[in-house]
């Protein structure tokens, strides 16, 4: 039964992990990168969403 525990204990803690890691990438850098790629001049003439997507982390 401990083993159980102690197994659904890590599951917790790795799926509170997982969450806060894709919230902060959602809400923080990911945010600040596209609000970058979108304001960059030679992007602007780009109507791919990927390629704005992809040069906002190849610039940092």
């Amino acid at each position: 039964m401990k083993a159980v525990h102690r197994e659904a204990s890590n599951f917790i803690i790795s799926e509170y992990w997982r969450i806060g890691v894709l919230e902060y990438w959602s809400t923080g850098v990911l945010a600040d990168g596209l609000i970058f790629s979108l304001n960059t001049p030679v992007l602007q003439h780009s109507n791919s969403s990927t390629l704005k997507l992809f040069n906002s982390f190849t610039q940092f």
